[in-house]
C-alpha cells in the first residue's frame, strides 16, 4: 500500500535528518569550546611570564577555570541538551523551499491521524495519504543538504592547528612551576615556599673507617644521594636564587644548618637511614626539589659448612668431628663461633678470632663431642656463626648451613639404664611395703578358715579382695618397668651379663607369683585366705631377693663406672707427662697453654673419679677393695701443686709428682679392677645356681602335669 510507504519514508527521511544535524551541531559546539580554550590557555601562559608568585598564578588558573566553564557553558552544553523537534526542522525546510515546511508538518500531524474515522478526522482519508504520498515524493527528489549545518571543524581546521601549536609553544615556554601549578588539582596559592633552583651539584662521600673504602667525590650529580649507612656525606651546589644561610632538613626530622662557602652552599650529615632532604633559605621564602637518600646496609657475613656433609652424622661421644667452612664478608670478619643446640639448652665454643680482619677465612676445626651435654642418641642441631667489624650498627652476624649430629652416647645410655633399675627397685620397695601391711590377715586368721561354716561379711572380703588388686596392678607396673630395662640392656654394650641373666631369672619368678595372683583374686573366696597368705609370704621373700640383687648390681655398677673413669684419668696423665717431657726438651712456653688445658680435663675427670667412688658403699670395700690402695689419696692438691710447679718452670719437680700420682692411681686402678672381677665372678655364680634351681622346678612341674595325664 502506497500510503504505508509514503508514511515510513517521510519518517527515515526526518529522523536521518536530525541525526545528521544533531552531530553536526555537538561537533561544532566542540570546536567552539576547543577554540576558546586555547584563547583562554594562551592568554594565562603568556601572562604567567608577568610574575612568579603562587598567589599571582593561582588568579591565572581561577581566571583560566572560569573561561573555561563559560565557553563549555555557553557553547557546547546547549548542543548537548538540545533534542530538535519536527516543528524546528519544518521551519528549517522552509527556508529552503516556501511552502515545504508546511506541507512537510501537515504531512507529520495528519500521518499521526489516520487511525481516526472520517467523521473525526474531518477530512477523507484517501486525500491524507494522497497529501502524504505527495510530500514523502517530494522530499525524496529535493537535496536537502542545506538544511545541515556547516562543519567549522572543517573550516576551520588550519586556524584551531596553528592556534594549538602555538598554545604547547607557550605552554613549553611557560613557567615551570605555572605549568605544574597549571595542570594540578590545586586551586588556592600553595603555602610552600618558591621552587629553589640548584646547579652545579657536588657530593663528597666520606665511608666508615672499618670498610677501607677511600672516599669519592661525584661531580654533576642529580642531587639524589646513595652510600652505605654510617657514610658522612658533604652536599655542595650553587643555588639559582639569593641564598645566604638555610638549612637542609632530613625526613627523619633532623635539621642540619646550611651556609655559603665560595659562593655554594654547603651542608654536612650522616646517613643513618633511607630517607629524603630538602633544602630551605633561612627567611623560607624559597625551597629546593626533594632529593632521594638510598642507605645501603652492610651486607650480612656468608659462611658455609663444606664437611661433613650428610642429613644426619653419626658420631660417638669421644669423637673430635672435624669441621670444613668457608666464610666470606664484604668488608671484614672479626669471629667465628660454633653453636649447638640440645636438649640441654644452646651452647658455642670460639673457633677463631680475627685480628686482622680479613674478608674471607676458611679452615678446619675438630669440635670435641665430649663436650657436649646430650641425651642417648639425641640429635644436635650445629652451625657456625659468623661475625664482621660493622662499627655502625654493630656486627652483623651470619649463620652458615645446619648440621645434625647424632652422638651414640653410650656412656650416658648406660647411666639411664642404671637410673631405671633403680626405678624398678623403688617400685619393688613399695610392693613390698603393701605385701607387708597386707600380710596382717595371717595374725588376723586365728583359725582354719577353709573349715569354717561361717560366711565372711561381704564387705570385708570385697575390700581385701580391692587391696590385692591394687597390689597386682603395681607389680604389673613394676614388671613394665623390667622388660622395659632388659629391651634397653640388649643394646647397651656397658651392660653386664650377670645382671641381665639376674633380672631376666627375677622377671620369670615375678610373673610367675602374678599370675598366681591374678588366678586366685578371680574367684576369692573367704576359703582362699590360707592360700592368699601363704602366697603373700612367698611373694614377700621374692621381693626382699629381688630388691637385695638390685642394690648388689647397682653396687657393682658404681665400681665398674669407678674403674672406668680411673683408667681414663691415667690415660690423661700419661699425655700430661708426655707433653711436660716435651716442655723439659724443648723449652717451648707455649706449650704452656696445652698443658693448662690438660691439667683442667684431669681435674674434671678427678672430680668425677671422686663422685663415683664415694658411691661405693662400704660392704664393697669391705669385701671386695684394696683399703690401703685409696689412702692419703687428694689428686686434687696434687694437679694443683703440678700446675703451679710448671709456671715455675720447675719442670722436673712435676715430673717426679706426676710420677708418684701416677703410681698411686695405678695401685687404686688395680685395686678397683680386682674387686670388680670378684665382685661379678661372686654374683654370677650366685644367679647360675637359682637360675638351676628354676630349671629344676620348671621340670618338676612338667612332670607332675605328665603324670596327671
Amino acid at each position: 500500500m502506497m500510503y504505508v510507504n509514503s508514511e515510513e519514508i517521510l519518517d527515515r527521511v526526518l529522523r536521518e535528518l536530525q541525526r545528521k544535524r544533531k552531530r553536526i551541531l555537538v561537533e561544532n559546539g566542540i570546536v567552539e569550546f576547543l577554540s576558546i580554550s586555547l584563547v583562554i590557555l594562551g592568554a594565562v601562559s603568556i601572562l604567567s611570564y608577568v610574575y612568579s608568585n603562587h598567589i599571582y598564578f593561582s588568579v591565572l588558573k581561577l581566571i583560566a577555570i572560569t573561561g573555561l566553564c563559560f565557553g563549555f557553558c555557553r557553547f557546547l552544553l546547549p548542543t548537548l541538551l538540545k533534542n530538535e523537534r519536527k516543528s524546528g526542522l519544518a521551519l528549517e525546510l522552509e527556508k529552503l523551499l516556501p511552502g515545504l515546511g508546511e506541507e512537510v508538518l501537515s504531512a507529520v500531524l495528519l500521518s499521526s491521524d489516520l487511525k481516526k474515522n472520517d467523521i473525526e478526522l474531518g477530512v477523507s482519508k484517501s486525500l491524507v495519504k494522497a497529501h502524504l504520498d505527495k510530500v514523502a515524493h517530494k522530499l525524496g527528489s529535493l537535496d536537502l543538504s542545506p538544511v545541515i549545518p556547516e562543519r567549522k571543524s572543517v573550516k576551520y581546521k588550519n586556524p584551531l592547528l596553528t592556534a594549538s601549536i602555538l598554545l604547547l609553544a607557550v605552554l613549553v615556554f611557560a613557567p615551570r612551576d605555572f605549568r605544574t601549578y597549571l595542570f594540578s588539582t590545586q586551586i588556592l596559592p600553595p603555602s610552600e615556599p618558591a621552587l629553589l633552583g640548584l646547579a652545579d651539584i657536588t657530593v663528597e662521600y666520606q665511608y666508615p673507617d672499618y670498610t677501607g673504602i677511600p672516599a669519592k667525590e661525584v661531580r654533576g650529580s642529580n642531587g639524589d644521594i646513595r652510600a652505605l649507612k654510617g657514610t658522612h656525606v658533604t652536599f655542595l651546589a650553587k643555588a639559582l636564587k639569593s641564598f645566604d644561610k638555610g638549612k637542609l632538613f632530613l625526613e627523619q626530622g633532623n635539621v642540619i644548618p646550611v651556609n655559603l662557602e665560595d659562593g655554594k652552599i654547603k651542608a654536612e650529615f650522616t646517613i643513618v637511614s633511607s630517607g629524603s632532604f630538602f633544602i630551605e633559605d633561612k627567611d623560607g621564602r624559597f625551597r629546593s626539589k626533594t632529593f632521594n637518600i638510598a642507605s645501603e646496609e652492610d651486607r650480612l657475613p656468608q659462611i658455609i659448612v663444606n664437611s661433613p656433609t650428610g642429613d644426619i652424622i653419626e658420631a660417638s661421644e669421644k669423637e673430635k668431628l672435624e669441621l670444613y667452612y668457608t666464610a666470606q664478608d664484604d668488608f671484614g670478619l672479626t669471629k667465628l663461633v660454633l653453636s649447638w643446640q640440645s636438649k640441654n639448652g644452646e651452647s658455642s665454643k670460639l673457633i677463631r678470632q680475627e685480628k686482622e680482619e680479613p674478608q674471607t677465612a676458611e679452615g678446619k676445626f675438630f669440635w670435641d663431642l665430649g663436650l657436649v651435654k646430650s641425651e642417648p642418641d639425641e640429635i644436635i642441631e650445629a652451625k657456625i656463626k659468623a661475625y664482621d667489624n660493622d662499627t655502625v650498627s654493630g656486627p652483623k652476624l651470619g649463620v652458615s648451613n645446619t648440621i645434625r649430629v647424632q652422638i651414640k652416647n653410650s656412656r650416658k645410655k648406660h647411666q639411664d639404664i642404671l637410673a631405671q633399675a633403680e626405678e624398678v627397685m623403688d617400685k619393688l620397695l613399695h610392693v613390698l611395703a603393701d605385701e607387708i601391711e597386707s600380710s596382717r590377715l595371717k595374725a588376723g586368721l586365728s583359725k582354719d578358715t577353709a573349715n569354717r561354716e561361717e560366711i565372711e561379711p561381704r564387705a570385708e572380703l570385697d575390700r581385701i579382695k580391692r587391696d590385692q588388686e591394687g597390689i597386682a596392678g603395681k607389680v604389673e607396673d613394676a614388671l613394665s618397668s623390667l622388660n622395659n630395662l632388659l629391651g634397653k640392656m640388649q643394646d647397651d654394650q656397658f651392660s653386664d651379663y650377670t645382671f641381665y641373666l639376674g633380672l631376666s631369672n627375677m622377671r620369670i619368678r615375678i610373673e610367675e607369683l602374678l599370675q598366681e595372683r591374678r588366678n586366685l583374686l578371680s574367684s576369692l573366696s573367704a576359703g582362699d585366705f590360707l592360700r592368699l597368705d601363704g602366697l603373700i609370704t612367698r611373694e614377700i621373700n621374692e621381693l626382699e631377693d629381688d630388691i637385695i640383687f638390685l642394690d648388689s648390681m647397682l653396687k657393682g655398677e658404681r665400681l665398674k663406672e669407678s674403674l672406668v673413669y680411673g683408667k681414663e684419668t691415667l690415660d690423661k696423665y700419661n699425655q700430661l707427662s708426655a707433653l711436660l717431657e716435651k716442655l723439659r726438651q724443648t723449652g717451648d712456653e707455649a706449650m704452656m697453654g696445652e698443658i693448662e688445658g690438660k691439667i683442667e680435663e684431669l681435674r674434671s675427670l678427678v672430680s668425677q673419679l671422686a663422685q663415683k667412688l664415694s658411691s661405693i658403699s662400704g660392704d664393697i670395700y669391705e669385701g671386695f677393695l684394696n683399703p690401703d690402695a685409696f689412702e692419703s689419696f687428694d689428686l686434687q692438691d696434687r694437679l694443683d701443686e703440678i700446675s703451679r710447679l710448671a709456671q715455675e718452670g720447675k719442670i722436673e719437680e712435676a715430673l717426679q709428682l706426676l710420677s708418684g700420682t701416677k703410681d698411686s692411681l695405678e695401685s687404686m686402678i688395680a685395686s678397683l679392677e680386682s674387686g670388680f672381677q670378684s665382685f661379678s665372678t661372686a654374683s654370677l655364680s650366685k644367679e647360675l645356681t637359682k637360675l638351676n634351681e628354676l630349671i629344676a622346678r620348671i621340670e618338676g612341674i612338667e612332670k607332675e602335669q605328665t603324670a596327671l595325664k
